[in-house]
């Protein structure tokens, strides 16, 4: 009898061991996400899931799915196709920056940043004078960090300054604009 004892008791504790093992999670070494795990909505709309990250390093962005891999920084998110967003924190574990690629292609303007700019239902203008019209709504003044590849938007009112990442080549325009979003 004792010895039925033993063997159920061991039995227990070994299966206690393997379920408690395997809910550490089953994400692969360097795809561990952390913090940033959960539900996130843009903070313009927050009825709405945007972006799901889960631990097992997958995601969705906008109906889109992405495997996604924790850097130093925050998390990359690629899609089979090999594009890229990045996601930062802002200031706590409750905001953060999504910044999305977005391609614009010259409309006006035979070189550098000045001239016009389109990407489906967006724009940018960009004047020698340094100001800029973004949308055909939203106005403000620009300065560019060629040394850190970014463009400064200084908004005569609607938004906050912005820092956008950004790339030039020939007639594309490349921005990698930040997206606040909160968490749901």
């Amino acid at each position: 009898m004792k010895n039925k004892r033993m063997i159920a008791f061991g039995a227990l504790t070994l299966a206690t061991v393997i379920l408690f093992s395997g809910c550490g999670g089953s994400a692969a070494a360097g795809t561990s996400v952390g913090a940033y795990a959960g539900k996130w909505a843009y903070n313009h709309d927050t009825s709405k899931t945007a972006l799901e990250i889960k631990a097992e390093g997958t995601a969705k962005l906008d109906g889109k799915k992405y495997t996604c891999t924790e850097t130093e920084n925050g998390v990359l998110l690629q899609n089979d196709k090999g594009d890229s967003v990045k996601v930062v924190f802002k200031d706590d574990e409750n905001d953060i920056l999504v910044y999305k690629p977005t391609h614009y292609k010259r409309e006006s303007g035979t070189e550098g940043l000045v001239g016009s700019w389109t990407c489906d239902k967006w724009s940018f203008q960009f004047t020698e004078e340094g100001t800029f019209l973004e949308d055909g709504y939203f106005p403000g003044y620009y300065a560019v960090n060629e040394e850190e590849s970014v463009i400064i938007l200084i908004y005569n009112d609607m938004f906050d300054n912005t820092i956008i990442p950004y790339t030039l080549k020939d007639d594309e325009l490349c921005l990698d604009y930040p997206w606040d979003m909160v968490r749901k």
